[in-house]
């Protein structure tokens, strides 16, 4: 994991409640970054729209 997609991880434990919660990408990159998480088993992610992931981990983020 680079540099890079570690911030989006952070970000995405800072605003997961319960383990869920929705991230908005704010250009491909992001999206590339949250594929690297969903690809390295750390989310499961289903679309609201092109840009809003709503996420669930898949390991502990406290």
């Amino acid at each position: 994991m680079d540099g890079r997609t570690y911030e989006v991880w952070n970000k995405i434990k800072s605003i997961a409640r319960s383990g869920t919660g929705i991230y908005h990408c704010a250009d491909t990159d992001d999206k590339r970054r949250i594929n690297e998480l969903i690809n390295a088993g750390y989310i499961t992610v289903s679309w609201k729209t092109a840009q809003d992931a709503v996420f669930h981990t898949a390991v502990e983020t406290d």
